[in-house]
């Protein structure tokens, strides 16, 4: 059983979102490699603040290029669409906690790039939001 100390030590990181603050930092700091990561990591930080203050421009390390890139691998015959299952089966992969799990296209099983897209780009942001909303 957790002392009470440790349990609001948890829960502290968990209402504040440390450790995916940390966990997003990392990743940042390995996909972009900047010669001076701590001044990398002061302007990442800014841009958070203000993309929480603005509730816009999210931070994130998908943009619409790698995105359609993903895309692209999933639709290797470029048939222009990917299936619901390929569509979910991405979404978990990327982290994306908050997307329509039955988008435009789900019926016919066919997901085209720009829902793709829309719907991981919104995902991932949520998931990339590393604050208390």
């Amino acid at each position: 059983m957790a002392a009470p100390r440790e349990e609001e030590a948890r829960a502290y990181l968990e209402e504040h979102k440390i450790i995916e603050l940390f966990n997003n930092l990392t990743a940042q700091l390995v996909y972009s490699r900047p010669d001076n990561p701590r001044q990398y990591l002061i302007q990442y930080l800014e841009r958070l603040r203000t993309s929480k203050l603005s509730q816009l421009d999210y931070p994130v390390l998908f943009d619409d290029t790698n995105l359609q890139a993903l895309f692209g691998i999933l639709d290797p015959t470029r048939k222009g669409f990917i299936t619901l299952e390929e569509y979910k089966h991405a979404m978990d992969n990327l982290g994306a906690l908050d997307y329509d799990p039955h988008p435009v296209g789900a019926d016919a099983d066919q997901i085209n790039m720009d829902t793709f897209v829309r719907e991981a780009k919104h995902g991932v942001t949520k998931s990339t939001a590393s604050f208390k909303q």
